[in-house]
């Protein structure tokens, strides 16, 4: 019996949410039909804008809401939904933040960009700006992948030409190591070889990189190193000489000899510096002599004693056998002009200072002798060097101080040698300006470009007087920044345009600057008040992130009017951003608090919800138990122990209802129990009454009563508009319901499914 009523309150549960009100339906199907609409939209905005703007439900208007991601549709949603929405607001919100964010990103990362390609047109190329820009790349945060494969790829050209600048600097120092060391022999082919790897080195596209003292330290070390190779040819030379004339000497007749002769000879013959050579020859000549006879004495004359000397005289004759003792060709030749510019007509020297004389021009012929063969032996390799030089590829610079070079050279070399021959000397020349060709033809176009470049400077000074007077600042810091980058970027012009221009240059732009700073610093002040209204915003308070937007959108206004200098905006901006975040933070912090506190109060909610629903299912099962109980009472049936059992394992109702029930069950139960046909016979006769509430309580619940019931339920229909036009107070429907589960009566299939669907109503209503 237990299990028919249970069974039959169940089919009546089902019956009852199959049969929900018209209205409740219709609310359902529209959701389902707006919520599939809100996730077709794809990738049309416009569609998903439309939609929000119409659409009556909030959680379709959030999935619309996930298709709009433009700034424009952004902020026409925020616009129109930000005091109606919070939960779109709150998303577009938050995109727009992203949006902007990733413009800022954007915009500093373009600008590093820009530095990058600066950086690499540049020449030479500095490694402490590379590091600068390095860090100003790591403030950049989240970029699309192009910005950041276009910085990759200048930054991974920048460290290729760092790497060259640092190889070829290396390896200059390193030519000038070797050409420091004492105990290296140096030949001419690796003189050389030295000049072409720095020739190569100055025709590199870093020869710019090359610090301007070590290429003087090279050119020096490789004079010198000319200058040492040179002496050797001469020391060469000496010795070959002396070897010569030793070994002439030393074959011929000693009768043939004379010593006095020999001595003459070996001293006119050139000296040498180093000792082991200089001796052991020394050495051969004194044995020579002493092989030889001693010369007949002869007796001194006595010479008439001059009664006056030139005293200039003595001191240059002096002067002309120092010089030659020492091997200053150059100084001996100088002494003896003076000598021969001397007037002897007045006073004659001695008969022993014109046989000094004599003697020591002799040795100066033939020093100069030797002096002239050794120096065209140079001046060959000089003609051959000057001929050699167009075919070594060097840059135009490069060959113009070669070929200066090699002219001191020849030079040095008649003031050393003597001059040279005509034909020699035509040779040499011919060759210096075959070779200086390419270097004339350099200097014209560069004297070009120097006159183009001073046309740009005059052009860009026109324009910058244009614009005196300006009060666009932010046409004019930009036109100011451009003219200041061209004008580093102007290449060479002559030095006298070049200063002139400078100065004009320098006054006009201070002329433009000092407005623009007033206007700029004036501007630092209003940016420092945004600051300061940002700090101050009360978080906590209602509408803080309005006021945010709105600071934020005058301080992109008047970053749009007037932009700062770079690392003032940076700053300023900084601070601002620090300011605004921390309302943001905090907003977030109370929004998510509130999500909280709507979660856990939706939480209870349903919790209660289900505990009333509990409540409902085990109310329903113990009127079925009371009901079975009342019907076993009519039917006379045996008292079954596992309704009480039953009833005992289920969870008490709240005390209202539970003593009620619990008393009709008892009653039931204790009549049963008694086989009290009293009882049976009162549950019969209050069906009827059951049947008469059922209908009145369907009519005030607004539920559909069975159809052969309609005219009776008509005729209460009127009763009861009849009983309100009179006044009569009616009860709440859940006290009526409750009244009707108290009344013992025998109630069949019908009355009690009819009966479960009013318990569900007015549990709903409750």
């Amino acid at each position: 019996m237990l299990k028919f009523f249970l069974r039959r309150a169940s089919k009546t549960a089902a019956s009852d949410s199959k049969a929900e009100l018209p209205s409740s339906s219709s609310d359902g199907l529209a959701k389902q039909q707006a919520m599939l609409q809100a996730g077709s939209f794809g990738n049309d905005e416009a569609g998903a804008v439309a939609f929000i703007a119409d659409c009556h439900f909030a959680d379709a208007r959030l999935e619309a809401a996930q298709h709009v991601v433009s700034k424009p549709m952004l902020e026409q949603v925020l616009q129109a939904v930000r005091k109606t929405d919070r939960r779109v607001a709150k998303l577009m919100q938050s995109r727009l933040d992203q949006l902007r964010r990733k413009e800022m990103a954007e915009t500093h990362a373009q600008e590093c960009i820009d530095e990058a390609q600066r950086l690499f047109d540049a020449s030479p190329l500095m490694a402490n700006l590379v590091a600068e820009l390095d860090k100003r790349w790591q403030l950049a945060g989240e970029l699309p992948d192009t910005m950041r494969a276009s910085f990759e790829r200048l930054r991974a050209q920048l460290a290729e030409r760092l790497t060259a600048q640092a190889d070829l600097q290396r390896a200059v120092i390193g030519m000038l190591e070797k050409m420091r060391q004492p105990d290296i022999v140096w030949t001419a082919e690796t003189v050389a070889m030295l000049e072409a790897d720095m020739a190569r080195h100055r025709a590199s596209s870093e020869a710019s990189a090359l610090p301007p003292h070590l290429l003087a330290e090279f050119e020096s070390q490789r004079l010198r190193l000319r200058e040492w190779l040179l002496a050797q040819e001469r020391h060469k030379a000496a010795v070959e000489a002396r070897m010569a004339a030793l070994a002439a000497w030393e074959t011929a007749e000693p009768a043939s000899l004379d010593r006095q002769s020999l001595k003459r000879e070996w001293q006119r013959l050139p000296s040498i510096d180093e000792p082991q050579l200089a001796e052991p020859m020394q050495q051969r000549f004194d044995a020579l002599l002493q092989r030889l006879a001693p010369p007949s004495p002869v007796p001194a004359k006595q010479q008439p004693e001059q009664t006056t000397l030139n005293t200039d005289f003595s001191q240059t004759l002096l002067a002309l056998e120092q010089a030659l003792s020492e091997g200053l060709l150059h100084v001996a030749i100088e002494q003896d002009a003076k000598l021969r510019a001397m007037d002897f007509s007045t006073s004659k020297p001695a008969d022993a200072q014109m046989a000094r004389l004599a003697e020591v021009r002799s040795e100066l012929k033939r020093m100069q002798d030797w002096a002239r063969w050794g120096g065209n032996v140079s001046r060959e390799e000089l003609i051959a060097a000057a001929v050699g030089l167009p075919d070594q590829s060097l840059s135009p610079n490069e060959l113009a101080n070669r070929i200066s070079a090699v002219r001191q050279q020849w030079k040095a070399l008649d003031v050393a040698s003597g001059a040279a021959s005509k034909a020699l000397w035509e040779r040499f020349d011919a060759a210096c300006n075959a070779a200086y060709a390419p270097v004339a033809e350099h200097v014209q176009k560069r004297s070009q470009e120097r006159q183009q470049n001073r046309d740009k400077a005059e052009k860009l000074l026109t324009g910058l007087r244009a614009l005196a007077g300006s009060t666009d600042w932010k046409k004019l810091a930009h036109d100011c920044r451009l003219a200041r980058q061209s004008w580093q970027q102007l290449g060479p012009i002559d030095r006298r345009d070049r200063k002139r221009l400078d100065a004009e240059f320098t006054d006009v732009l201070q002329q433009l600057l000092g407005p623009l700073d007033e206007q700029r610093q004036q501007e630092v002040g209003r940016r420092e008040s945004l600051i300061a209204e940002a700090e101050g915003i009360n978080p906590d308070v209602r509408g803080a992130t309005d006021r945010v937007r709105q600071l934020q959108a005058r301080w992109q206004e008047s970053a749009r009017t007037l932009p700062l200098e770079r690392h003032d905006e940076r700053q300023l901006w900084q601070r601002f951003c620090t300011a605004c975040d921390a309302v943001f933070a905090r907003r977030r912090e109370l929004a998510d608090a509130a999500d909280a506190e709507k979660r856990r109060l939706e939480q209870e909610r349903q919790e209660r919800q289900a505990a009333r629903q509990a409540q409902l299912r085990v109310l329903q099962e113990k009127l079925g138990l009371c009901q079975a109980a009342e019907e076993a009472v009519v039917a006379n049936h045996q008292l079954d122990a596992g309704w009480s059992a039953h009833w005992q394992m289920l969870p008490p109702l709240t005390s209202s209802w539970e003593k009620r029930m619990r008393a009709r069950f008892d009653a039931a139960h204790a009549a049963l129990a008694a086989g009290d046909r009293g009882y049976a016979s009162r549950l019969e006769n209050a069906a009827s009454q059951l049947a008469q509430e059922l209908l009145q309580l369907e009519i005030v619940a607004g539920i559909d009563s069975p159809p052969e019931l309609a005219r009776e339920r008509l005729q209460m229909q009127v009763n009861a508009l009849q009983s309100a036009l009179s006044g009569q107070d009616d009860e709440a429907l859940t006290a009526k319901v409750r009244r009707l589960c108290e009344l013992a009566a025998l109630t069949d299939g019908a009355a009690a499914e009819r009966l479960q669907r009013l318990l569900e109503r007015a549990w709903q209503a409750d």
